[in-house]
């Protein structure tokens, strides 16, 4: 069984100062790279070419779409979010729309969806909360296209391995 995930990543170029926080703050900094996932890490004994089937017709009509990255939260776990701000509505369809046929099994019920870039983890409320504070003051808001959605595996070491690259439709 491999484990996977569905993501976007964002080039590091593109976050330089999230990435200078994330490396502070986020022990997965070096193992992949900023990401919204889309899909929740899962186990599964699909193949490759299963789960490249159902990303394309999940996705066979979503195109290339705006996002801004503006604000923050602290989640229960006391892991520290950049949230999406413009273009939440899109990734909240894509993630809903993947959760469908072969994925609905391992959709959690009790997760709820934020779409958001972790930039750090905590052991305590009171680190995240001070980290936070410097997520303000340094962190601005970013808009990017998201062109691009990833099916990785992930490594025993929790490193990503990019399994396939789906290209959104701008064809239409």
């Amino acid at each position: 069984m491999k484990k996977r995930s569905i993501s976007i990543f964002i080039e590091r170029v593109q976050l330089e100062e999230v990435e200078a926080f994330r490396k502070k703050f986020d022990y997965l900094y070096s193992v992949i790279p900023p990401h919204i996932t889309l899909v929740f890490p899962f186990e599964s004994k699909l193949t490759t070419e299963e789960c490249i089937e159902h990303l394309s017709q999940t996705l066979k009509k979503v195109q290339p779409f705006s996002i801004t990255l503006n604000d923050f939260h602290i989640a229960d776990d006391h892991c520290l979010f950049y949230l999406v701000d413009e273009g939440k509505e899109q990734i909240c369809a894509i993630h809903n729309r993947l959760y469908t046929k072969k994925l609905v099994q391992y959709q959690s019920e009790n997760q709820t969806y934020i779409p958001h870039v972790t930039i750090g983890r905590f052991i305590s409320q009171i680190e995240a909360s001070e980290a936070l504070e410097l997520a303000k003051q340094t962190i601005i808001a970013k808009q990017f296209w998201i062109k691009k959605i990833v099916l990785e595996i992930i490594g025993p070491n929790d490193d990503s391995i990019v399994e396939h690259i789906f290209k959104l439709n701008d064809n239409q």
